[in-house]
């Protein structure tokens, strides 16, 4: 597939996925795929706010349907197991306030072929401020990973959902790192909005910073742990 594959999570949070959208119609067609998906939004439904736009490249757009707080993890799973199914070689992560410029599409497009499938690939990032982009150190939940070496880590713990500090991010990057090679990749670059820029571009932020209990030795992950749909 000689495309990049967009993964999003999204949640009750519009004003930044109209800022999201913005970049998508900078896409050429062919260059990019994305999936997003929707964690049961209660107020703004995904697939409402992206059907009022027009886009050169194919959006998948797919529901969870049980509220479950904070499951960014569930849904990266979902997205994942998705891209398994659909035989997708390269997905890049990110969190909906991070965005995909045109030119580093361009740039993984140019050079996908260099890139190890055993590896996971970490993007730069840049902030974008009031003053214009501003250099920031990398973003540890972003990553650019092929679907199958994703799933040899076990995919994302749902029993540990909604726990900020060693929860399923923590585990997964654990389990991921023991198996595979971290590497910087800067002609890969992202953009990030703040709530100072976009209101609601980070709706976690907000959140509990509770830490996980302690889990015993040759846990089964959980993953998949909801109904959903395709909505788009």
């Amino acid at each position: 597939m000689n495309k990049l594959t967009l993964v999003l999570t999204y949640y009750d949070c519009p004003e930044m996925l109209h800022q999201q959208m913005i970049y998508w119609q900078s896409y050429l067609k062919g260059s990019v795929k994305i999936i997003l998906i929707d964690d049961c939004s209660m107020k703004y439904p995904a697939e409402r706010e992206v059907s009022r736009g027009c886009f050169n490249v194919p959006i998948e757009i797919y529901r969870i349907t049980k509220n479950i707080p904070q499951n960014i993890w569930g849904a990266r799973n979902l997205a994942f197991r998705i891209a398994l199914l659909e035989k997708i070689d390269w997905v890049l992560c990110l969190d909906i306030d991070h965005t995909l410029p045109l030119g580093s599409v361009q740039d993984f497009l140019n050079n996908r072929a260099t890139l190890n499938p055993l590896c996971y690939y970490v993007p730069s990032r840049e902030e974008v401020s009031a003053y214009g982009l501003v250099s920031m150190g990398c973003h540890s939940d972003s990553f650019l990973i092929d679907p199958k070496l994703f799933w040899k880590t076990g995919g994302y713990d749902e029993d540990l959902t909604g726990y900020y500090f060693q929860g399923a991010a923590f585990h997964f990057r654990r389990n991921l790192n023991a198996i595979s090679r971290r590497v910087s990749l800067n002609s890969l670059s992202t953009h990030f909005y703040s709530s100072a820029i976009i209101s609601d571009a980070s709706p976690l932020q907000d959140a509990p910073k509770t830490i996980a209990p302690p889990q015993p030795k040759n846990k089964k992950q959980t993953t998949l742990n909801f109904n959903w749909e395709r909505t788009l």
